[in-house]
């Protein structure tokens, strides 16, 4: 069963959530799941845009987040959800990609997308 986990990109200070930061303190369930964030953070409030764990990871063992931007064969591609999976932008599945490394995400790192969005 994978793993359902959270970040959360805070759109007024450009600050990524997530488990390596160590601002949090407050625990907010989740539809059954728990997103630890910053005090006050409100999982409703327009400031930040909640990006879901995919449940997998790149071949290093980074885990691989919606809105990230993997390294494929072709170029810098970003990972969406549709049809209820995980794929890279291009529409290839991720789990297609035995070697996919994440090299930032669309929002710390929008100049790895070359300009695409």
């Amino acid at each position: 069963m994978r793993e359902i986990k959270f970040r959360a990109w805070d759109k007024e200070k450009k600050i990524m959530f997530d488990e390596d930061n160590q601002e949090y303190n407050v625990e907010i369930p989740l539809g059954g799941a728990f997103c630890v964030f910053q005090e006050g953070m409100d999982r409703g409030n327009e400031e930040f845009i909640l990006l879901q764990y995919t449940g997998l990871k790149d071949k290093n063992g980074k885990e691989i987040y919606e809105g990230d931007i993997v390294k494929t064969p072709f170029n810098p591609e970003k990972v969406v959800m549709r049809l209820g999976c995980w794929f890279v932008e291009m529409g290839k599945e991720l789990g297609y990609y035995e070697e996919i490394e994440v090299l930032g995400n669309i929002y710390e790192n929008p100049e790895l997308m070359n300009g695409k969005e």
